[in-house]
């Protein structure tokens, strides 16, 4: 019975889907946009079933291959796009795999170019099928949903970049623990990015996969997904959207992209926390690294338990990321390491996200751990993208502009452009921080636009020469990247302009009247607004014009009536020209009256009356004094004359104003004169009393000011003092009596008043005053204290000592007494004058010192002058005393402090005295007294630590002591050395320590040779100081080779870090110096880190300098380079620098010019020596050169020819370097060629060496083709094989038929015939040339000569041989043989004769070609001249 054609299919359609079903193991997606706003390019990472397919299959050869895998899955446009078809497949090259789980990842992207910018799309990956999962339908359809919003931001201007997501495909948890997985995402926006399960709804953004794994949560701010491993065993699928948002708006979602991933679940004896974990030296979680050429680290990974083992460290990286196979790490048996290693692409720019696991017993993983990995270099000016660069024109604002080759941030800390005069000085500085002042351009150019000044004002800058500087991280890298700031412009004059004047000067006139009287000079003046170098003024008068002087201001007096104009033109020092400013007025008749004095006398006294008189010499109609005297000035009255008296003496003048009926004014007309002053001063007492006590007070008032006032004052014991005094007389402490003043009066003028009298009487009421004359601070046993008074006056003295000491008697001017005690005294004087004033008690104190020495006694001594170990002294003194003891011992001699007694310890072995010096309190010094005992030392010294921690961090100290003197002698261990040392001190301590265990042994030994010890303590240290490294050899500029050296505080292991122009990059392990050889040219930095033996970091320290290279590049050849080739030959090389190359080959033909980049490869070489010349020049213009020489055999018979032709159409050229030369030598390479090819079996090449034309002259006016041109080919004809019989034969019978005119050659359109050829032998020593009509033999006899029995077959051109001769013939040649022996002889002496005349033209005809051979040979090899430019310039330019 047959089966139905529809069951039929369905049942292949079934077997088809399970065949294509259950191979998809997860993935992520994301994207970003490019400089195409209509293009953005989308990455994937896709894992799919390994066995499903050869196309899915991956393996570490697949990997190192960069092969793709590629599976039955796209990804589809479903919003923003008219069409609903895939828009890609998922294919990529494979990064990863797992032969235990079955999977494989692929990475890779693609370009989608969008239907409308700037609006928001959704793409869907869509396809099945999910293998069987415990959450989810068996063989699921798969669904990722990503989002992308192509509308440029609000916040930063340019389009959105998605998050970039990565997660390994399978994570094994054990069952029955709490796990937590952290999903690894960057976002290279530095938005904020948070992450969700996605939803079920309308959009189904996750097939089967939604809503979250059951019994799981996620952190939504720190993407960290939770997951309580207790519904049991099995595989679980989870999907999570990752969106990222704006700081500046929270809310709002950016864009939303995919990861998937299975999660299988086991049940197993391991403990949950049996996770192995990461160690150094694998790289820190969330770490940065800078990837420029390699990044190479090593990861390892720890078991908890000893009993575990690791079995696989899985990475998940970039495209060409690579891990070397699992290996044990240290000595623990718990650690186990590989090597990761990547070299980017120049397509692998930016971000890459590098995550790892480690799985132990193939069981349990740890969590996976993420790096960043950064591909690029720090942003950089764009060439000739700085503005203004040139001239500048001055005005109120400058735009300064300058582009960056790659995506560039505002810095976070203030950073200054500042614009420098040329000469140095400082014009100003702007904060690229602040916003206001520095615009951060968010669109594709990445500028920055910095302005300076409003729309109007002042000029900002000066005429002259400026440049800008910029200091280093002006520009910041993007916010999540490790790339460092830019460098800014430290050189002066990189980045320079030129301010220039455009604009010209201007003039305002200050002062300009419009009308000037003719008796009156004429002014006016301007102002310009900048300095000038032309200033010119036309004035214009009633009767003339000229030009005249003037610089900012013109005037001119004696001018006559009428109308006047000025012209005025300006030119500014740069040569900018403005005006004419103009400006007329007017000059007005008017001369005003005049006056004439008739009495005006200059002298008069101050008691006379003063008159003046005057006439003027017209009416007026004003006529006005004013009076000025020593006291004030007013108007009075005047009319022709002025009269005053009762005038004080001094200086008077008068002056005059008058005005006639014009209005007219003249004058002022001053007078000045002096009255003298003739009458004396007088005088007024104002207080003159009859009574005064003790001080007196006389005051008055006078007539006129004085010269000068003198007083005599008589006293009552008949004194007289004469004084100077003004308005008052004053004295205090007046003795008693009657008084009498006298004062004298004189004036300025010389009169005398006076003299003036008052006399009173006077009370004393002011008591005495002392003044100690003799009053020491001290004494010696006797005091005589002495005084004076200002008076007349009685004394008493009271006088308190030490111990109840006191005097009381009457005493004048002085007090003594002999024998004080010792102790401070104080006298107390009071006086009384005559008038019974008492004063007083005037103090004195002083001191008084005992001069007696004190004496001493002994109470106590050791018993019959014997001690042992020990002893102790006492004595007594007679008054209060110290003293100081002198111990000599067998040792040493020693002071020590006693006070009536004296014990000493642990006293040495033999006699001990001991002197004792006293002295009491007023320093008398007793004699010296000595005593002597003998001692006997028994006892060893004891040591007891009085500071000794048992943790010290970095510093140590440990102090200790000892019971008696003793020397110290310490031993000290640390982790590192022994060293014995003295320490007699009682202390040791060490500073900057590094960490470990010390120990410090001490062994004493005292005065009586007694030793002890040893006393030991130990102790750890824990060092926690950075190194601390100190450069000591820092050149600022280096030539080709660097070397920089540095000290360190402690012992290091030491990394250098070199960064260097044209992604230079190197990092290396370094102790104390670094040398850096063949250093391309530019800016290096090298930074030093070092970590000491307890893992402290130190620096980095940094040191940058500029690189000269100066070194030629050398060149190395890559193998052995032969010296014999068979034909063809492979040379290469490499440089130790980057280098343009141009290689020449020198052939056994002639010397070309080809190209080579590291590499020449020559094949179907000809016979003969070679050698291939490479010359070199690097970026810094310095050249080398290198020559390899070798010798080619080949299996090939080589022919020169040198082949006149004639009637070749020939296009005129100028020299050989012309394109019409180029056209003639290809088309007679051709034409050679298939001539011989045709004719020649074996025929193997042609090798043109040279083409001469010479042209038939023509009557036709300027044409350019000359017909029947004759071309002179100069050529190897190459072939195959070594039968030199059978090549010269093929090539005879080819030239021949070519000279009867039985063959021609084509060249160029043209047939060309023959003319002759030149055959040359012996390397060119020797030729022959056969003209028309030669014969096949004729030219082959030149090779091959034939034997006694051979001639030369015409029809083949080879040597064949004689038949044999028969019995006739040979009776017939000995018949002939005597006359033929004649004729012989005859033919021979003919032959000769010829074969001379022969060889003579061939001799004249080689030296013709040869003389023509020199000619094209010997040309001036043309020199290749490089350069002297420091670039790197291409082959191209270096001609």
């Amino acid at each position: 019975m047959g089966v139905p054609l529809s069951l039929s299919l369905s049942f292949v359609w079934l077997l088809l889907s399970f065949a294509n079903c259950s191979h998809f193991r997860g993935g992520s997606i994301s994207w970003k946009p490019t400089s195409n706003p209509s293009q953005i390019e989308i990455s994937h990472q896709m894992a799919w079933r390994r066995s499903y397919s050869s196309s899915s299959y991956c393996d570490d050869t697949k990997i190192a291959n960069g092969g793709l895998i590629a599976v039955s899955a796209n990804l589809y446009c479903r919003e923003g796009c008219s069409s609903t078809s895939s828009i890609s497949t998922m294919r990529g090259k494979c990064i990863a795999f797992s032969a235990g789980e079955d999977w494989s990842l692929g990475e890779g992207s693609f370009l989608f170019t969008v239907p409308t910018p700037g609006i928001q799309y959704t793409f869907r990956l869509e396809g099945c099928c999910w293998q069987s999962l415990s959450n989810g339908a068996s063989s699921g359809s798969m669904r990722m949903t990503l989002t992308a919003d192509l509308q440029p931001r609000s916040d930063t201007g340019v389009i959105n970049s998605s998050p970039v997501v990565t997660m390994t495909p399978v994570v094994r948890l054990l069952a029955g623990c709490q796990h937590s997985l952290r999903i690894p995402v960057i976002d290279a926006d530095g938005d904020i990015v948070r992450c969700r399960f996605p939803t079920s709804n309308s959009t189904n953004e996750c097939g089967k996969l939604c809503d979250g794994l059951p019994g799981s949560t996620i952190d939504t701010d720190t993407c960290v997904f939770n997951y309580n491993s207790t519904s049991g065993t099995g595989t679980y699928g989870v999907s999570v959207q990752i969106e990222d948002f704006a700081v500046t708006a929270p809310t709002a979602v950016l864009s939303s992209v995919p990861v998937q991933f299975l999660i299988i679940v086991f049940y197993d004896s391991l403990s949950c926390d049996d996770a192995p974990s990461f160690v150094d030296p694998t790289p820190p979680e969330a770490s940065c690294h800078v990837v420029t050429s390699t990044f190479t680290k090593t990861i390892v990974a720890r078991t908890k338990n000893a009993a575990h083992s690791v079995t696989k460290i899985f990475l998940m990286g970039p495209t060409g990321i690579t891990k070397t196979s699992l290996a044990p790490y240290g000595s623990s048996g718990r650690e186990w390491s590989v090597t990761v290693t990547w070299s980017p692409t120049s397509n692998q720019a930016g971000y890459h996200l590098v995550c790892f696991n480690a799985e132990i017993n193939s069981k349990l993983s740890s969590s996976m751990i993420c790096i960043d990995l950064m591909k690029g270099t720090p942003p950089s000016i764009k060439q000739n993208c700085l503005t203004p660069s040139s001239d500048v024109v001055t005005g109120p604002n400058i735009t300064f502009k300058m582009c960056f080759d790659r995506k560039i941030m505002r810095p976070t800390t203030d950073k200054f452009m500042i614009i420098y005069h040329s000469n140095g000085t400082e014009a100003n500085r702007f904060n690229i921080t602040d916003p206001y002042i520095a615009i951060f351009s968010t669109a594709v150019d990445r500028t920055v636009t910095v302005t300076w000044g409003g729309s109007s004002g002042p000029d900002i800058l000066g005429v002259g020469q400026y440049y800008i500087l910029l200091e280093a991280g002006s520009v910041a890298a993007p916010p999540l990247s490790c790339l460092a700031d830019w460098p800014g412009i430290t050189q002066p004059f990189y980045w320079n302009f030129t301010v220039v004047d455009r604009t010209p000067p201007t003039l305002s006139f200050t002062s300009n009247p419009t009308q000037v009287n003719d008796n009156e000079t004429f002014s006016m003046t301007w102002t310009v607004s900048e300095p000038l170098s032309v200033e010119r003024c036309n004035l214009t008068t009633p009767s003339s014009s000229s030009i005249v002087n003037c610089r900012g201001s013109f005037t001119q007096n004696n001018l006559v009536a009428g109308n006047y104009s000025i012209c005025i033109e300006i030119e500014d020092l740069n040569g900018n020209k403005a005006g004419p400013f103009d400006h007329q007025w007017v000059v007005i008749d008017r001369t005003p009256p005049t006056l004439s004095f008739t009495s005006n006398p200059t002298q008069v006294n101050d008691n006379e009356t003063f008159s003046m008189t005057w006439t003027v010499s017209e009416p007026l109609s004003v006529e006005r004094c004013n009076l000025t005297t020593p006291l004030s000035s007013s108007i009075v009255n005047c009319r022709g004359s002025f009269t005053r008296n009762n005038l004080v003496a001094g200086n008077y003048s008068i002056s005059i104003e008058i005005e006639d009926l014009n209005g007219n004014k003249p004058g002022p007309f001053d007078h000045q004169w002096v009255v003298t002053d003739v009458t004396p001063p007088s005088l007024t007492f104002v207080t003159n009393p009859s009574l005064t006590k003790s001080n007196a007070s006389i005051t008055w008032t006078l007539s006129e000011p004085v010269a000068s006032s003198k007083c005599t004052v008589t006293f009552p014991n008949g004194t007289v003092v004469n004084e100077t005094c003004n308005d008052q007389w004053e004295a205090i402490d007046l003795p008693r009596g009657t008084y009498q003043i006298s004062i004298v009066l004189v004036d300025a003028a010389g009169n005398i008043g006076g003299a003036f009298h008052h006399s009173w009487t006077n009370i004393d009421v002011t008591p005495p005053i002392l003044t100690f004359r003799r009053k020491p601070r001290r004494s010696l046993s006797k005091a005589n204290i002495t005084w004076v008074t200002n008076e007349e006056a009685d004394g008493v003295c009271e006088v308190q000592g030490p111990s109840s000491f006191y005097r009381s008697v009457v005493c004048d001017k002085a007090w003594s007494e002999d024998y004080l005690p010792e102790g401070n005294f104080i006298l107390n004087v009071t006086v009384y004058d005559r008038s019974l004033n008492m004063a007083g008690p005037f103090q004195h104190k002083w001191y008084n010192r005992d001069v007696k020495p004190p004496e001493l006694k002994l109470t106590s001594t050791p018993y019959c002058d014997k001690s042992y170990d020990n002893a102790s002294l006492t004595w007594t003194f007679n008054e209060d005393a110290t003293s100081t003891c002198l111990i000599r011992t067998s040792l040493k001699t020693e002071f020590a402090v006693c006070d009536k007694s004296w014990s000493g310890t642990f006293l040495p072995e033999g006699n001990v005295t001991i002197e004792v010096n006293a002295r009491d309190k007023s320093r008398n010094s007793a004699p010296s007294y000595s005593y002597t005992w003998y001692n006997k030392d028994i006892t060893p010294p004891v040591l007891t630590f009085t500071r000794n921690g048992a943790l010290t961090i970095n510093d140590a100290t440990i102090t200790w002591s000892v019971n008696e003197p003793a020397s110290a002698n310490c031993t000290l261990t640390t982790p590192f050395t022994t060293s014995v040392f003295s320490c007699d001190s009682g202390s040791w301590s060490g500073s900057s320590l590094q960490g470990g265990i010390y120990e410090l042994s001490i062994r004493l030994l005292d005065l009586g040779n007694n030793s002890a010890g040893p006393y030991v303590h130990k102790w750890r240290n824990v060092d926690t100081i950075r190194p601390k490294m100190t450069f000591t050899k820092t050149p600022s500029r280096t030539y080709s080779n660097a070397t920089i050296q540095w000290g360190v505080s402690e012992s290091v292991n030491g990394s250098c870090e070199i960064r260097g122009p044209s992604n230079f990059y190197r990092n290396v392990s370094c102790d104390r110096s670094w040398v850096g050889l063949n250093l391309p040219p530019g800016s290096f930095t090298l930074s030093i880190m070092g970590i000491d033996t307890s893992g402290n970091i130190g620096g980095p320290s940094s040191h940058t300098w500029i690189n000269e290279d100066v070194t030629p590049p050398s060149l190395q050849w890559v193998g052995l380079t032969p010296s014999q080739t068979n034909g063809s030959i492979m040379l290469s090389w490499t440089t130790d620098e980057a280098v343009t190359s141009l290689c020449t080959v020198h052939s056994p033909v002639k010397a070309t010019d080809v190209s080579c980049n590291n590499k020449w490869v020559g094949t179907e070489l000809r016979h003969g020596e070679y050698s291939l010349t490479v010359k070199m020049v690097d970026g810094s213009g310095n050249k080398a050169e290198a020559v390899h020489r070798w010798n080619n055999t080949a299996l090939e018979l080589v022919f020169e020819v040198i082949l006149t032709l004639s009637n070749v159409k020939v296009t005129n050229f100028t020299n050989k370097t012309s394109p019409e030369y180029s056209k003639l030598e290809t088309e007679s390479q051709t034409g050679l060629e298939n001539f011989y090819q045709q004719k020649v079996d074996n025929f193997k090449a042609v090798h043109i060496r040279d083409i001469n034309v010479f042209s038939k002259p023509t009557r036709q006016k300027r044409s350019t083709t000359s017909t029947g041109s004759q071309v002179i080919v100069d050529h190897d004809v190459v072939l195959g094989g070594n039968n030199m019989s059978t090549g010269a034969a093929a090539l005879s019978k080819t030239l021949s038929t070519l000279s009867t005119g039985g063959s021609t050659i084509n060249i160029g359109g043209s047939t060309a015939t023959f003319a002759n050829v030149t055959l040359l032998l012996d390397k060119r020593a020797s030729n022959v040339t056969f003209s028309k009509d030669s014969s096949t033999c004729e030219i082959s006899q030149l090779y091959v000569k034939c034997g006694l029995r051979e001639y030369c077959d015409e029809a083949t051109g080879m040597c064949v041989t004689n038949a044999k001769p028969d019995n006739n013939g040979m009776i017939l040649s000995i018949g002939l043989g005597v006359s033929g022996l004649v004729v012989l002889l005859l033919t021979t002496i003919i032959v000769v004769l010829f074969y001379l005349r022969k060889k003579a033209e061939q001799h004249k005809k080689r030296q013709q070609i040869e003389n023509d051979e020199k000619k094209r040979f010997e040309k001036p090899v043309e020199t290749i001249t490089f350069p002297p430019q420091v670039m790197y310039k291409p082959y191209k330019y270096w001609q």
